[in-house]
């Protein structure tokens, strides 16, 4: 698409600056230029030399504003009420009584022991193998994991002494749900995923040594209709980890949920999980007035599911992106300066506005849970992006709790 030379010539920040340096006179010259950038990038920068620029960025609709923009808007949202709680501290604040820090991998066999996993192996070198840094980081995964089940379980009143059932949703081959079957004998556990190739990893390394407590299990996460006394889940994706969250919601127990990505839940509407953002109403009275907008914008729920969308682009940027930015002198995909100190910063604070929305829906739903829920950062995983857990110690239940509004979707 031929520009007009008074556009062209015209250079302004960003994407824009790019495309006008490339100065695409032909058919050629664009699709040299798309095959430098994503389409997404690409998009943008035509659309940002289209529309007019306005000399103030927050008097521009959120809808037409680059991802990292929309967060920017958010400043009176993404204050101190977000910041993550520390471990340490939140285990001083709910422990009843000292809790102890680590496991002694020594006496754990090789088969429920991480520490030579990769990205291309999910089995373990039965040898010992060497500590891999993705092993070293999902060791300490599961002594976070080891902490919080104590001060959880200790929370779970059962007159009738019977054995307790933790459930970890969407298990994968059971890095975490193997080793806490180990350290947690006295406790059954559930190993829930949809994937049965994943669960036969899991079952053959469960048979190596003998477990008795962990009962495999191949379905959905909405599906599980079986017992819960506490819900854990690592790293579920998308919309796994909020379908995990419901299931405890719904029975009103304890639950300790780290997620991982957002960008599958933007999919919902298409797959069929009629997953909904934002969760709360907390986070939905937030976006309004963003929605509805300068521009003229209605409130409607495509929207505000657009939005959303943009806010989840932001809050997915994964480390590795991150480093990459770094390397490479910073700037953000926007076209700004962001040095990648600054990208990580905006990331953060997205996705801590996704977790805090979790969470709060879980306290709207089901009063149980009213000020009973904190987002946690697991300690030992500094510079990993990843680290948000999510805990939730209900109260007993009072008769406020209607579960007609517990449908987990």
């Amino acid at each position: 698409v031929p520009l007009p030379n008074e556009v062209r010539d015209t250079p302004r920040t960003g994407n824009e600056r790019k495309l006008a340096k490339c100065a695409p006179r032909d058919k050629s010259g664009v699709e040299a230029y798309a095959s430098m950038v994503s389409f997404s990038e690409a998009l943008f920068a035509l659309v940002a030399l289209i529309i007019p620029s306005k000399s103030d960025s927050l008097a521009m609709s959120p809808l037409r504003m680059p991802a990292m923009r929309v967060i920017d808007t958010l400043g009176s949202t993404l204050d101190s009420s977000l910041a993550r709680l520390p471990l340490s501290v939140w285990i001083a604040r709910n422990a009843p009584e000292t809790v102890t820090f680590g496991v002694d991998w020594g006496q754990v066999p090789h088969a429920m022991d991480p520490r030579s996993t990769t990205w291309r192996s999910h089995r373990p070198d039965q040898s010992g193998g060497e500590l891999t840094p993705r092993g070293r980081r999902k060791r300490t995964q599961i002594e976070n994991f080891v902490a919080i089940l104590k001060i959880l379980l200790a929370g779970c009143h059962d007159a009738d002494d019977r054995r307790l059932t933790i459930v970890d949703f969407g298990c994968g081959s059971g890095n975490l749900v193997l080793a806490l079957s180990y350290l947690f004998p006295s406790v059954d556990f559930v190993a829930l995923d949809m994937r049965p190739r994943a669960l036969d990893v899991l079952r053959e390394r469960a048979e190596e040594v003998g477990l008795t407590n962990l009962e495999i299990v191949v379905g959905r996460i909405e599906s599980y209709d079986g017992p819960i006394d506490v819900a854990i889940s690592l790293h579920a994706c998308g919309s796994a980890s909020d379908h995990a969250i419901a299931a405890a919601v719904d029975r009103g127990v304890p639950f300790a949920i780290s997620p991982c990505c957002l960008g599958k839940v933007n999919l919902g509407a298409e797959t069929g999980e009629r997953m909904v953002r934002p969760r709360s109403r907390w986070l939905t009275d937030e976006l309004e007035p963003l929605v509805i907008g300068s521009s003229g914008d209605d409130g409607s729920l495509s929207k505000m599911q657009e939005l959303v969308s943009k806010m989840a682009q932001v809050a997915d940027r994964s480390e590795v992106e991150i480093k990459r930015k770094r390397a490479k002198g910073g700037g953000g995909s926007d076209g700004s300066d962001d040095s990648g100190v600054a990208v990580r910063q905006r990331a953060r604070a997205a996705k801590s506005l996704f977790e805090k929305d979790r969470l709060l829906w879980a306290e709207e739903t089901n009063k149980q849970y009213t000020g009973r829920t904190w987002l946690v950062e697991m300690s030992g995983l500094a510079g990993y992006a990843k680290d948000d857990v999510l805990i939730a110690l209900p109260r007993a239940e009072t008769g406020g709790f209607d579960r007609e509004t517990c449908h987990g979707t």
